[in-house]
């Protein structure tokens, strides 16, 4: 890229040939592009002095290859990023899956397992040091917990059972008692 560089004349302007081109900077426009053939393209840009007026005008050659190298690279880096953000999208949904949603889905099954079927003999199999893990174990102590109090209530339940003919029969001793203990209180009478 070549530059060049002109200053404005003792009387503070710009040459002739350049007169335009100041005039269109100072408009507004901070940069301006010029066609120089098929192989260059030419900028202009004013560099302001220290009271903000024109005092360089600053121009830049640069060839026509320049500009398609930095456009091929630029398609090019594009692309990159472009496939290596797929495959890092597709690392990390694959790693949520494996991690979290896989987990979050077998303990769903179990828990449901529990409250429609009332296996209180389902585990989810979980081990984990994570959040998940601690919820899967707790989850299986408490199932755990729940087939003993089961368990415990089914024997208690199997002992009443048991008792209830004793109690009949007691409560049917006690009943042939008063009745015999009325029928002496009546003869007593």
């Amino acid at each position: 890229v070549s530059f060049q560089v002109f200053a404005t004349g003792t009387d503070g302007k710009f040459s002739q040939e350049h007169h335009a081109i100041v005039e269109q900077l100072v408009g507004g426009n901070p940069v301006i592009w010029q066609e120089d053939g098929a192989d260059h393209r030419v900028g202009y840009t004013l560099i302001n002095d220290y009271q903000g007026r024109p005092g360089l005008l600053l121009r830049a050659e640069t060839p026509r290859e320049i500009t398609r190298e930095g456009h091929a690279a630029y398609w090019g880096t594009l692309f990159s990023n472009l496939i290596q953000g797929i495959l890092m999208l597709g690392i990390l949904l694959a790693t949520l899956h494996r991690l979290i949603i896989r987990p979050l889905n077998n303990l769903n099954a179990q828990v449901a397992t529990v409250a429609t079927h009332g296996d209180l003999t389902s585990r989810t199999g979980i081990r984990g040091n994570d959040e998940i893990g601690l919820l899967a174990r707790q989850f299986d102590a408490m199932v755990t917990s729940l087939a003993d109090i089961v368990g415990k209530i089914h024997l208690h339940s199997h002992s009443l059972d048991a008792s209830v003919p004793a109690l009949r029969a007691g409560n049917e001793a006690l009943e042939q008692d008063a009745r015999t203990t009325q029928e002496l209180a009546r003869e007593t009478i």
